[in-house]
Formats: structure tokens, sequence, C-alpha cells
């Protein structure tokens, strides 16, 4: 199809750019992102139409989950063509690459993505240097073998780290900042502490940087939706002898509003307030 042929209406453009930033989304995502104020809008005349032309494809990946929504390979070609731009293939070509177990943590890492951007465009002097999902494609490791794209490779570590997230900003001011987002839905207390006391050596051996060329250490974003799993590994955490000289490098949260009130809400394993996500005026992140 020719990338002229067919005229989008504003509100299909914008989820077609959309899902070239975040991949997957459901209809409560796009509300959450302005696309619209009207879900039966969006479902019956933005996406349907979408659909018609093949531009993109729309999953039901269970019988109690939204339906999921990502660009085709035509769609891709269309965004592309119009915008000189190279826009992800996603999992296009596929019905969708995850089940419906594991739809949850995806919907969830959108989520963070899409509060991170928030965040960004309420600054107002702030470029995103890299945001990267782990599903966002494979790499090839020195190895030879493919890799997720967000992996890091430790020395002394049998497995590679791999966060769920890796975003990067520069302020105007030429300050950097790298966020690792980590989303648990896992019930086990000790496996999730052990997940993130993986990122001591990953701080210690200057793996992020080293992959991405950026001189500030990680922030790690860990993002909770078990209650109880959440005050226990912050508890296992700060009884552990290595984590205190890392312990202003973890920052925790619950799942609860993490798009709709982003910034706020994040602190230290000792429950001291932190704002690993301010404004440009200090005084903006105190309530």
């Amino acid at each position: 199809m020719s990338h002229n042929t067919f005229v989008f209406s504003p509100q299909q453009w914008a989820v077609m750019q959309a899902l070239s930033t975040y991949r997957y989304l459901t209809v409560e995502q796009m509300l959450q992102l302005g696309i619209s104020k009207n879900a039966k809008s969006i479902r019956d005349k933005t996406l349907f139409a979408l659909r018609h032309r093949k531009f993109i494809q729309s999953t039901k990946i269970g019988s109690f989950l939204p339906d999921v929504h990502t660009l085709t390979s035509l769609g891709a070609d269309e965004l592309a063509g119009r915008e000189k731009i190279n826009a992800p293939q996603t999992a296009a070509t596929k019905r969708h690459s995850f089940s419906a177990l594991f739809a949850p943590h995806r919907f969830a890492q959108v989520d963070f993505h899409i509060g991170f951007r928030k965040w960004i465009s309420e600054r107002g002097d702030a470029d995103i240097l890299l945001e990267l999902q782990d599903f966002q494609g494979r790499t090839s490791a020195s190895s030879g073998k493919l890799q997720n794209a967000t992996a890091l490779n430790i020395p002394g570590l049998s497995r590679s780290v791999i966060p769920d997230g890796t975003f990067v900003v520069e302020l105007i001011s030429g300050q950097q900042a790298i966020y690792l987002s980590e989303i648990h839905r896992s019930t086990q207390t000790k496996a999730v502490t052990e997940q993130l006391l993986r990122y001591l050596p990953v701080i210690r051996s200057g793996a992020v940087q080293a992959k991405y060329g950026y001189e500030v250490n990680p922030m790690i974003c860990s993002v909770h939706m078990q209650d109880s799993v959440l005050l226990g590994v912050k508890k296992r955490l700060l009884q552990h002898p290595d984590f205190e000289p890392f312990k202003r490098n973890f920052v925790f949260r619950r799942m609860d509003g993490l798009i709709s009130d982003f910034r706020l809400g994040w602190h230290l394993a000792d429950d001291t307030p932190a704002i690993p996500f301010p404004l440009s005026n200090p005084s903006s992140d105190v309530r």
C-alpha cells in the first residue's frame, strides 16, 4: 500500500505512534496516554479501522485479560514511510509472544514505560537517550549466542542479569541518569531478594556503563505487586552484609498508581522517601 493512500485521523495516528513506542498496548493504557477519553470510541472506531487496513492486530490472550494491540509489519512500514524512521517490527509477525500467565507482568512493564515518559514530559528539560525493554528484540553476545536486549554480562556470574527495562535520560545541564526497572509479581520473598542482590555486582563492575557508554551508576527501580513481598525483600536486603554501600542505588514502590502518580511513592529499603524522578522545580515533589 502506498504511504499516501490512507488518511489517518489524529486518533488513529496517535495509536500508531504509541504502538511504535510501547510495542504492546491495551485500551486502558491508550486512555492513560490521553489518546482518547472514551474506550468505546477507541475500540469501535479507531482500532477497528486500523485492523481493517491491517496496520495493527488485536489479540485476546485470556478470558479475563484485556485484548493486546500491536503494530503489524505493514503498520510498521507505513509508520516508517511517513515519518522516515525505522519503526519497530515488534512481535508483529506472531499473534503474541507471551502467555496469559505472563501478561500482567508485560502490562506492568509497559505501565512503567508510560509513567517514565509522562515524567519526561512533565520535566520539559530532559531528553531520552535510551529506552529499552527486555522484550524489544534479542542481541548477539560476545559468545555468539542470542540474548535479551537488556542483558548484562557480569564477570563471575554464570547467568546474565536481565533488567525488565533500561532507561537513560540527560538533562539540559548535561547530567545523566540510568534507571533499570524490575517488576515483581512473585510471591517468593527469597527469590526476589536474590534477584535484586545480583545487581550489586552489576554496579560494582560498571557493566551498565560499559555496555551503553554512560558514566553514571544505575538506579534499580523495584516495583511490587505483593505488599508482603515488598516488606520482606526490604528487610532481607537491609540484613545482607553487602547491601549497605548500595542502599541508595535501590528504590521501591507498589505497583498501584504507577502511571497516574509515577514520580511519587518511591522509597529506599529503610522506608526513607526517595525522589528518583524529580521535576526541575524540587519543591514540586514535596507533598
